[in-house]
């Protein structure tokens, strides 16, 4: 991440998310982390954030992940545009 400019404190946030997500459901499967997020209590915005940290986590480890119709897509949709610029 950090060769993709993310700075010090986003990658420190996702790691905590992804760490969260880890106790509560098998990062290895996308579906367990879906029931995981909606399961966590967490407001929308941060789920919105871990479905992002994710994201990134599949990509980098080769796993297929159809993020959350609720959570995940406008956070997606952000990033998508900031990599794009």
């Amino acid at each position: 991440m950090r060769k993709e400019g993310y700075s010090e404190t986003t990658i420190e946030r996702y790691v905590r998310l992804l760490k969260e997500l880890a106790k509560r459901g098998d990062l290895r499967d996308s579906e367990s982390v879906k029931v995981a997020l909606t399961r966590t209590g967490w407001a929308d915005d941060t789920k919105e954030m871990a479905c992002g940290a994710y994201a990134l986590y599949a990509k980098q480890h080769g796993y297929t992940f159809v993020p959350l119709r609720s959570h995940c897509n406008a956070f997606l949709s952000r990033l998508a545009l900031f990599n794009d610029g």
